[in-house]
């Protein structure tokens, strides 16, 4: 089964942020390359694009064809999402898939790249013909099988984030918009984003190794605005993480949007304190630290320090 960025982008711009094709433009002659909806196998090169053994010999030999001392494909499937929150309204929700293979061939001082999104077997093989250009030495005998070397399980995920739906992602988001209203009389406005990647790589090496890995990436915003005596402030804070949803703990999350809050709307006492620093007599430079929900001000003088509480 073969997909194109561009094929895929086009579709989803016809769709207007369709997260899956309704059934009803499936019957209208509207083509689906994969849905997106649809969870990413562990190797979707091989398993949606048939890029075997074979077929990475037939590219790998044409990109030393003309030498290399070193030589590779670098295969990168990517799907993202994102959410936006605005006021407890849901302002966007994108999706993206975004996939292509690079190949690169060195010889000396010498480096040859090319790169395609379209991975079928005549795309690669031209692209591997443009990156060897550079080189004009004898061609060298490529490797015709491949041996998988595993990464080490950097990040290992539950549930990946193909496989997580809107009806999952929306609830954290409303928490945090709740969470935020509800700290202070006087904010006004609460924004929350909400972004999520799944990259698949897939490495093959002139030395006949095949090195496959999975990169999650997932991250909460929260921007805060409060107006208090007519002035506007905000504040922003955020999480993230190469972990999956069970990462997103109360706790967690809670503790982020009390920071975006505490650097919306610090502490007005203290800050009235701290503009004594500004005037000629007494000389004093203060700031001020947060300790669970007690915030804490220090003054420093030309008289000996002292803490206030």
């Amino acid at each position: 089964m073969q997909i194109r960025r561009r094929e895929f982008l086009g579709q989803m711009a016809a769709g207007s942020a369709i997260i899956t094709m309704p059934a009803f433009l499936a019957g209208c002659g509207v083509n689906q390359a994969i849905q997106i909806a649809e969870a990413t196998p562990d190797n979707p090169f091989m398993q949606w694009f048939a890029v075997d053994d074979a077929t990475i010999a037939r590219v790998m030999a044409e990109l030393t064809a003309n030498g290399a001392d070193v030589a590779e494909l670098y295969f990168q499937h990517t799907r993202s999402n994102s959410l936006g929150l605005e006021d407890g309204i849901v302002s966007r929700a994108n999706s993206r898939i975004s996939q292509g293979v690079g190949l690169r061939v060195v010889i000396g001082d010498q480096t040859g790249y090319a790169f395609t999104e379209d991975l079928t077997l005549p795309s690669m093989l031209a692209a591997a013909q443009t990156a060897s250009a550079i080189a004009n030495r004898a061609a060298i005998a490529a490797p015709q099988a491949y041996n998988p070397k595993k990464t080490g399980d950097l990040y290992i995920t539950a549930l990946p984030w193909a496989d997580v739906g809107i009806d999952q992602k929306l609830p954290l988001l409303k928490h945090v918009d709740a969470k935020a209203q509800a700290a202070d009389p006087s904010v006004s406005k609460v924004s929350v984003g909400w972004s999520d990647v799944d990259e698949r790589i897939m490495i093959a090496t002139l030395d006949g190794n095949l090195i496959m890995d999975h990169r999650p990436m997932t991250r909460l915003t929260a921007q805060v605005t409060a107006v208090r005596d007519g002035e506007t402030q905000s504040g922003y804070s955020n999480i993230a993480a190469r972990q999956d949803l069970s990462w997103y703990t109360t706790e967690r999350i809670d503790a982020m949007v009390a920071e975006a809050v505490d650097r919306t709307l610090p502490d007005d006492r203290l800050l009235a304190k701290c503009r004594l620093f500004l005037q000629p007599v007494p000389a004093v430079f203060c700031y001020m630290r947060r300790s669970d929900t007690v915030w804490k001000q220090t003054s420093i003088a030309r008289a000996p320090a002292s803490t206030l509480t």
